[in-house]
């Protein structure tokens, strides 16, 4: 008896298509969401990376940096982290508001490390532009512009733009533009 096997590359794919499927777990409407504290400096705004895609932080003691960079990809000049992977936002978020959580965020992990880290803008990114706000459950949550900011867990490599205008049950996920003004503003 012979046992068909499933290569890596389409297992991750099928887990993936099933966790999409089951929706971004419990969504709630932004205006019951809740807010949280947003935090800012021009020097540099505290935050980590929760995934490995989603940034790299050192284990000193001093307070890791994780830089937030621009790179250009067929979509345009487009947000990556540390490690160039894309940055999207959730447009069922709210300014400064994040709503995905549970299965959502298995699949779009918030660009949110440790406790005590700080972010800084690269070259094309603006500083003031960055913020932190610390989701339920204490999570904080790098936002650029307002909006919280995720990776995605189909982009497997740096440079890949798969979470563009992917659907969720309450919104539509989209890249972040480098330029400020480029991202249309989220409700308040």
């Amino acid at each position: 008896m012979r046992i068909a096997t499933l290569g890596s590359g389409r297992f991750l794919a099928i887990a993936l298509m099933l966790a999409l499927l089951a929706g971004c777990g419990k969504i709630t409407s932004p205006s019951s969401g809740t807010k949280g504290s947003k935090t800012t400096s021009s020097a540099a705004v505290s935050a980590s990376s929760s995934s490995s895609a989603a940034g790299s932080s050192s284990a000193s003691a001093a307070a890791p940096v994780v830089t937030v960079n621009e790179e250009s990809t067929k979509l345009g000049t487009v947000l990556v982290n540390g490690s160039g992977f894309t940055l999207y936002r959730y447009s069922a978020d709210s300014k400064d508001v994040s709503v995905c959580s549970g299965s959502c965020a298995a699949v779009w992990p918030a660009f949110s490390p440790g406790s005590n880290g700080t972010v800084k803008a690269g070259s094309g990114v603006s500083q003031s532009a960055l913020g932190i706000i610390t989701r339920p459950g204490g999570e904080r949550q790098v936002t650029y512009d307002g909006w919280p900011l995720y990776t995605y867990a189909g982009d497997s490599r740096a440079g890949q733009t798969n979470g563009q205008k992917v659907i969720g049950p309450a919104g539509i996920w989209y890249v972040v533009y480098a330029a400020v003004g480029q991202n249309p503003a989220p409700s308040s």
